[in-house]
């Protein structure tokens, strides 16, 4: 009767593992992983393994450290939704109202990208980059100079000697990118007159500013209600 009990044993664990075995050989590379016959995109791993590997970098094996946390919050949501939980009309409400809110954000940083990259390329042809605008050892200690003087509590540069390589760099691309600025805005009224704008001023007007906390000043000057 062992004898037996142990073969019927054996051959679910066998057959367990030959299901097992047939349903990883069914995941190819765009899938990571399937829960509850859901397929969970690698992608969403990928992004996930980008934005949290730095937590786990004192483990062993990051990659299954990271995996471990996602496929945790992969079954609980598994979980929650087979108690139906993602059904609820107002949680429903709450996770559209969200999404539409980044779903326009996102909309917008791609939309700056794509208007980023045209304008740096745009730019580099007028010799307008901000490496074309180029500052010597003498006029960079000046500026950083008069940076400083308005800085309470800075300390006093006589050399460029005194400033870190790394500090002086950021100073140096500050003035660049300050230079950039004011050349784009001499060219601004041509612009503005070669293809004519048209700006809507009261919607500009109504674009509510952030609340701050009770009893806290803003870092900027608030209009008069």
């Amino acid at each position: 009767m062992k004898t037996r009990s142990f073969a019927i044993l054996l051959l679910i664990t066998i057959t367990h593992a030959a299901w097992a075995t047939d349903q990883v050989a069914t995941l190819d590379d765009t899938t990571v992983a399937i829960i509850g016959g859901q397929e969970i995109p690698y992608d969403w791993f990928l992004h996930e393994f980008r934005s949290t590997f730095y937590r786990h970098v004192h483990e062993e094996d990051i990659r299954t450290a990271v995996f471990d946390q996602f496929l945790t919050a992969a079954l609980a949501y598994e979980a929650a939704r087979t108690a139906k939980i993602d059904q609820n009309p107002e949680l429903q409400e709450r996770i559209e109202s969200r999404i539409e809110s980044m779903r326009a954000y996102m909309e917008y940083q791609l939309a700056m990208t794509e208007r980023g990259m045209v304008i740096e390329v745009y730019l580099s042809k007028l010799g307008l980059s901000t490496d074309s605008f180029s500052i010597t050892d003498e006029e960079l200690l000046v500026y950083i100079q008069q940076e400083l003087s308005s800085r309470p509590n800075a300390p006093v540069v006589d050399s460029l000697d005194d400033v870190p390589p790394q500090i002086r760099q950021q100073f140096r691309s500050r003035w660049q990118q300050e230079q950039q600025r004011k050349e784009l805005q001499q060219r601004k009224a041509g612009w503005q007159e070669e293809f004519g704008v048209q700006i809507n001023n009261s919607l500009i007007e109504s674009v509510p500013l952030p609340r701050m906390p009770e009893g806290q000043n803003a870092p900027f000057p608030m209009p008069q209600e």
